[in-house]
């Protein structure tokens, strides 16, 4: 794919972060003075409140100062461009203080954050984060409503209920699609037996996970590609780069997100509609009702820079870059987007200025664009006007009903990198928080901002609940005694453009990290480990005084929480010895009745193993009392999926294992070629004393981990006569394709969705999917992918 633009002189929650600068239609030549408002420059710092031990309650804010060793929350309010000049005068300005002999470093920008101002902050890079579910809440995605029994779907585990997430399986009852790598396939399980119908290539790139809705797939993705950057044609050549002493940066990795609208109404021929491009990486997306948000990030990565060929060239490099910025125009700061439909095509800038919003305190030259697309319109009403942005580096979102949260990472200044590039100073870190409000049919409008101290985990730590965001985060270094990591749990409110500090408990897992967190309503839970696993239950229900009730200390850590019920909490993780040397996998049952003394009532436990769930949720399936793990039997080396009752502790139930004959199977429309048709010399030829080498027609699908290969390709795999007259002799047409298999492995086929439908099982894995039962765990059916 090439670059999207061409080289230029109950309701609802969701939406994003991302980073590069879009806007319409200015591009004056160089600086000018703000024409419009912008931030006004006054500090505005939240109160915060700490307290000293994990067991004690936190107290609300009094006094208005910083908290000295909890969140250190610090607040500054973003505002919008007036318009293109603000805009370009901005980023020209701070861009031309901070740029070097090879332009603004890699992707732009420095990585992580400045050193914390007395007037504010803008937090620092912290893992994908989302929204949260309901206490009980069963798994479900945009076609069913969880649940699993007969008559019911249970698709994909998300976080709260009411908001899919996007994912690499996808039902609607009647069909199952499956993507693995960039194949999308078409199941249909109208009859309980699983039959591929068709599959299709959705190109060159890579994290494609999909949405399901009314007939229609919409596919999200990375992708991008090399392109080299053009030299400013008015530079003079021979004064600016005299002596070889610098020279222009040639190829460089553009990257675009990907977005794939499929027709399913012809379940054997899957026809792509419409696609949209944009200059960026796609980050995360949730879907309410018709409506899917996602969030993207975008660094300038076009602008022309020169680098040095040796120090003497160091300083001439560094001003031919100025003038790089000086010259820049809006276009070279800001994500475009292209969109192609059977129409015809479509492309201009992604955000107008005024949509975009910036700290009052430099925190980048990223954009985090929030994007919509209504799903019963399709891509083809794409409207990129609705587009909002934040100027900062993002990388996590969060969604509540009514409100979007966008995570970002502090920007790092050079001073804060050593001659070596190592990063010092981490435990400093802070994470800073955008809320955006979402009201149905109309775009996402910036409220407020806030900033924590440390690092989020992951999606979990996030959550609102009655109007108030609790937020997990841990600061510090587990390994440092003299000031040994903690994490905090802060809680804000949204007051005015303000995101403020109302209540904080700190002091949980004092030099350790923090594995597992899930806050739910009243009650959150969190797990923290270095040689054993410290359960904590918090008490939410007073937002100005969070406090953790109770503490529990076991072997072992769990990194995926699951409410099971009001009283029962399920902790998928590894067991570990008193030493902390992880043993295998182990799923926990925490009884939490009492707050204050939480036990851990029953465990299973898999000597050696370990389960996809424990780092994705997605790979987490239950239904009613019933839950199915895949997972990896490390003790006897073999992939499949463990069904257990949860109804009263944890009971083994049974085993699903797929046939691994099965996925091995070629289609009919293929043929084993003999290794004797190729020349001696050949790749097929030695590729085929190790395995098969098939001769299939273009349409066959093929296993998802087999190589595959256009035949007329395969004139480049040996001597291009010999491979032609090898080509010839098996009747291969240009339209037919090479494919082999690798060798199969003892231990099977690696599970990694599980579905259910209508009482069936549908265990996805690369090759096979297998349709089970649910009552008596007995295989169906299974096809070859």
């Amino acid at each position: 794919m090439g670059s999207v633009r061409e080289h230029r002189g109950s309701s609802i929650a969701v939406a994003v972060a991302a980073a590069a600068i879009a806007t319409a239609g200015c591009a004056p030549d160089g600086p000018a003075p703000p024409t419009a408002s912008g931030p006004d420059g006054t500090t505005r710092t939240a109160e915060s409140t700490r307290t000293g031990t994990a067991t004690g309650r936190g107290t609300s804010p009094s006094d208005g100062t910083e908290a000295g060793g909890g969140s250190g929350t610090l607040v500054r309010a973003m505002a919008p461009f007036g318009d293109c000049d603000a805009f370009l005068y901005h980023v020209k300005t701070e861009a031309a203080e901070r740029v070097g002999p090879y332009g603004l470093h890699p992707g732009g920008a420095y990585w992580g954050y400045d050193e914390p101002a007395d007037e504010g902050d803008d937090g620092d890079a912290m893992d994908d984060s989302a929204a949260e579910e309901p206490a009980s809440a069963p798994a479900t995605d945009a076609a069913g409503d969880g649940g699993g029994g007969d008559g019911e779907i249970a698709g994909t585990n998300v976080q709260e209920l009411g908001v899919d997430e996007a994912d690499i399986v996808k039902t609607d009852g009647e069909r199952l699609i499956a993507i693995d790598g960039n194949t999308l396939r078409h199941v249909d399980i109208a009859d309980v037996d699983p039959i591929v119908t068709d599959a299709m290539s959705l190109g060159e790139g890579w994290d494609y996970e999909l949405f399901l809705h009314d007939g229609r797939a919409l596919v999200l993705g990375n992708g991008g590609s090399f392109e080299h950057t053009p030299v400013d044609e008015t530079f003079d050549a021979e004064a600016d780069f005299a002596g070889d002493t610098s020279m222009p940066i040639g190829s460089q990795w553009l990257p675009a997100a990907e977005l794939i609208e499929i027709d399913l109404s012809d379940p054997s021929d899957l026809r792509v509609v419409a696609t949209l491009q944009i200059e960026g990486s796609y980050l995360s997306a949730r879907q309410v009702g018709d409506t899917v948000r996602l969030a993207l990030s975008t660094s300038p990565q076009e602008l022309p820079w020169v680098a040095p060929q040796s120090r003497a060239g160091e300083e001439l490099a560094t001003e031919t870059n100025r003038e790089v910025i000086a010259r820049s125009t809006y276009a070279d700061w800001t994500p475009s987007f292209r969109l192609t439909t059977d129409d015809g095509s479509t492309s201009g800038d992604l955000i107008r200025c005024d949509r975009i919003n910036h700290p009052a305190d430099f925190s980048g030259f990223d954009v985090v664009s929030v994007v919509d697309v209504d799903l019963a319109e399709g891509l083809a009403a794409f409207v990129s006007d609705d587009t909002v942005g934040v100027l900062a580096s993002g990388d996590s979102i969060y969604s509540s009903l009514d409100r979007f949260y966008v995570a970002t990472s502090r920007w790092l200044a050079p001073e804060r990198f050593t001659d070596d590039m190592a990063v010092v100073g981490f435990d400093e870190s802070f994470t800073s928080l955008h809320a955006f409000e979402f009201v149905a049919d109309e775009p996402a409008r910036y409220l407020a901002s806030g900033t924590v101290q440390g690092q989020l985990l992951n999606q979990f730590s996030l959550d609102e609940h009655r109007g108030f965001l609790r937020v997990l985060t841990t600061h510090g270094e587990n390994w440092d005694t003299g000031e040994p990591s903690e994490t905090v749990l802060t809680v804000l409110e949204e007051q005015g453009d303000r995101l403020v500090a109302v209540g904080e408990v700190g002091g949980l897992g004092r030099g350790e990290q923090l594995y597992s967190a899930r806050l739910l309503g009243d009650v959150g839970f969190a797990v923290t480990f270095r040689q054993v696993d410290p359960f904590y239950v918090l008490d939410l229900s007073d937002p100005t005084a969070p406090a953790v009730t109770g503490e529990l200390k076991i072997p072992g850590f769990s990194t995926y929480l699951h409410p099971l019920d009001e009283n029962r909490v399920l902790g998928v993780g590894q067991s570990a010895t008193d030493q902390g040397q992880t043993t295998g996998l182990k799923v926990s049952i925490f009884d939490v009745s009492d707050p204050a003394r939480p036990l851990e009532t029953a465990q299973w436990t898999m000597p050696y193993g370990w389960s996809p769930a424990e780092y994705d949720h997605h790979a987490f399936q239950i239904v009613g009392s019933t839950v199915l793990l895949p997972v990896y039997d490390g003790e006897f080396g073999r992939y499949g999926a463990v069904a257990l009752d949860v109804s009263d502790g944890v009971r083994e139930i049974g085993w699903i294992e797929h046939d691994a004959e099965v996925g091995s199977a070629m289609p009919a429309e293929c043929r084993t070629i003999e290794a004797s048709v190729w020349p001696e010399d050949s790749e097929p030829f030695w590729i085929a004393q190790e395995m098969p080498v098939h001769l299939c027609s273009s349409d066959a699908i093929v296993p998802g981990d087999c190589e595959r290969y256009p035949a007329e390709e395969m004139v480049f795999w040996g001597e291009e006569t010999a491979m032609r007259e090898a080509l010839d002799r098996i009747d291969a047409s240009e339209s037919d394709i090479i494919s082999w298999c690798y060798p199969r492995y003892d231990d099977g086929e690696e599970i990694v969705r599980i579905v259910v439908v209508d009482g069936v099982i549908y265990s996805v894995s690369r090759r096979t999917i297998q349709a089970t039962s649910l009552d008596t765990l007995t295989p169906l059916a299974a096809t070859a992918l």
